[in-house]
């Protein structure tokens, strides 16, 4: 509705000043603001409107031309002109976009990497620190899986390492995250859950992995730490410290296992 009102003022002015002054550039910020912000088919809509708003100018401006059918061609023209605007800027846009998606994503396992991850655990705590309710870290290793890499090759490795990926996503809720922090480590961000609630879902997860390890016959075992937090007390930093030491305190009692804290209020 705003371009579209841009549109009409445009077209007002335009005919206010009459064919000597050239209007054609101020068309394109309506254009450009609803292509950029809103969808490419609401641009091409703003181009028609702005080929038909440039025209009524010039034809109530008295502007003469040599044949009537002049300054409907020149219209036609215009709005071209727009379309080919139009759709450079949805290009860039959709280009962006893709390039944004692909920098939070892990290029191998499709979930989110380790920056990206970062920075939704601290949406989490500002959304914690806001609501006062808790949220749980899962800090999680996958135990002698540099053995797989060296009896069956690095791509049976990252046949593991996409297998765990899908095995956490199909397991936790719509609003929980996992990413892959680096190597054979991934962690889980259960949005709004308590120690309670996570204690219940978190072994059901770590069976599935276990059993899909035992079924492919990969030797691989999952050492897991798990903090439950609440509060602005923490950084994400600090939160994936404690966790990650939950994971190696497992570790280093025989691997395979869960250790759960509650952390903070």
């Amino acid at each position: 509705i705003s371009g579209l009102f841009l549109v009409v003022v445009l077209g007002i002015i335009d005919k206010i000043t009459g064919s000597e002054i050239s209007f054609s550039i101020f068309y394109l910020i309506p254009i450009i603001f609803v292509t950029w912000f809103s969808h490419r088919w609401v641009g091409i809509f703003i181009s028609g409107a702005s080929a038909i708003a440039w025209l009524m100018a010039d034809l109530m401006a008295g502007q003469i031309y040599s044949h009537w059918l002049v300054p409907y061609w020149n219209a036609i023209m215009r709005f071209c002109i727009f379309l080919v605007n139009v759709y450079i800027l949805s290009r860039l846009k959709g280009a962006l976009e893709l390039e944004k998606t692909l920098s939070r994503i892990d290029s191998l396992t499709g979930i989110a990497n380790g920056k990206y991850f970062i920075e939704l655990v601290n949406n989490e705590i500002h959304r914690s620190s806001t609501s006062n309710y808790p949220f749980t870290i899962a800090y999680m290793d996958l135990d002698d899986l540099k053995t797989v890499n060296d009896r069956f090759g690095h791509n049976e490795g990252d046949i593991v390492l996409c297998t765990v990926a899908n095995i956490i996503r199909n397991n936790i809720g719509v609003t929980d995250i996992v990413g892959r922090l680096g190597g054979d480590e991934f962690a889980i961000l259960f949005s709004g859950t308590g120690a309670e609630r996570s204690q219940g879902i978190i072994p059901k997860i770590h069976k599935s992995l276990l059993d899909a390890m035992l079924e492919n016959k990969w030797g691989i075992t999952i050492s897991m730490g798990v903090g439950t937090f609440k509060g602005p007390n923490f950084s994400a930093e600090e939160i994936i410290r404690l966790t990650e030491s939950l994971m190696y305190s497992v570790k280093d009692a025989g691997k395979s296992g869960i250790k759960y804290e509650v952390f903070g209020n």
